[in-house]
């Protein structure tokens, strides 16, 4: 059974973005035995590093070399710093490298994150060009940016990058939620200039006519989230576990098979929670509700918040295309939206 991991190895951080769901006042590093243990009693296909900035954390370049030994294909979402502390033979270990920008212009980004954070963005994208690694904006489609995604799309065209969008979950503060029409309209501003090479928004494709992923969202089923104090989730918007990798190593170890399979659908627990008002949808195969971290902030029992039945409304009308596919990390491993 392979997984694909997302590792949150600190949430430690050289910025503190208002809208990051990272934000605990405790600071968590997962220690490097820990990390070679998940490695070596789990059929790891891919992992992403996230969370926090995980250059920050202090074994970060033996990690890097521990997962390339391995061949486990890998990526890393960052604002920038953390390539910056990687050599060229390091970088190039790296399957695709997604970088962190929520505006397409220099002074939005920076007064959000910090002065200098567009910089740092676009000297990484350029490192990544020369050593030919695949590379991505990582964008939060949130109330402050909704009208700029066409933009964010052409952002990227420009520097012949992707562009992933995640659309914000409420974590910790509602501050940045869009309103339902806001959603929408930066869904079709997002669509309406770019091509699709993945979506798993369940929502989404629910209003699309997307049934790649048939069965709902991947989080939770083969894609887990360790964060930095050795908690596993399905989800890496989920906050709160009493599961923890000692618990996956151990169950791993001992279960048989099947055995180990029903352990595991713990993780994706939530999402086989779909509200009564879906059972006669048509997409509700498609969507199961919708996306369930937004969900847990707003009450499971109900659905996506910006499911269109729900709220009483005619389908949105979506205009998209599909692109070519790419063999990027996160096409298959959490709620997101990745465009050409």
């Amino acid at each position: 059974m392979q997984f694909s991991l997302g590792i949150g190895l600190t949430n430690r951080c050289n910025y503190n973005c208002s809208h990051c769901y990272s934000r605990e006042d405790e600071k968590f590093d997962l220690a490097f035995d820990d990390v070679k243990k998940i490695c070596d009693n789990l059929d790891v296909e891919a992992v992403n590093f996230g969370t926090g900035e995980s250059g920050l954390h202090k074994d970060f370049h033996t990690i890097v070399e521990y997962f390339g030994s391995k061949g486990i294909k890998m990526a890393l979402t960052t604002n920038g710093h953390t390539t910056s502390l990687l050599s060229d033979d390091e970088l190039k270990l790296f399957n695709d490298i997604d970088f962190s920008l929520d505006f397409p212009d220099t002074n939005n980004h920076d007064s959000f994150r910090g002065l200098g954070a567009t910089r740092n963005v676009l000297d990484g994208l350029e490192r990544c060009r020369k050593n030919d690694v695949e590379a991505s904006f990582a964008c939060a489609m949130m109330k402050d940016n909704y009208v700029f995604m066409d933009k964010m799309v052409e952002k990227a065209r420009e520097l012949g990058v992707n562009l992933r969008v995640n659309l914000y979950k409420p974590v910790y503060t509602d501050k940045h939620t869009p309103t339902y029409d806001e959603f929408w309209e930066g869904v079709d501003r997002l669509f309406g200039n770019s091509k699709i090479v993945s979506c798993s928004e369940p929502v989404v494709n629910a209003v699309i006519g997307n049934k790649t992923l048939e069965g709902g969202a991947p989080c939770g089923k083969r894609s887990l989230r360790i964060h930095p104090d050795g908690k596993v989730v399905g989800c890496v918007y989920y906050k709160k576990s009493d599961n923890t990798i000692w618990e996956l190593i151990e169950n791993r170890n001992t279960m048989q098979e099947d055995a180990f399979e029903a352990y595991l659908d713990q993780y994706s627990k939530y999402g086989k929670i779909i509200p009564e008002f879906c059972a006669d949808c048509e997409s509700v195969d498609t969507c199961k509700g919708g996306c369930t971290a937004r969900r847990m902030y707003s009450g499971l029992d109900m659905p996506d918040q910006y499911c269109y039945r729900y709220n009483n409304r005619e389908k949105p009308k979506i205009d998209c295309e599909w692109g070519d596919s790419k063999d990027l990390v996160h096409s298959d491993y959490l709620c997101t939206i990745i465009v050409q």
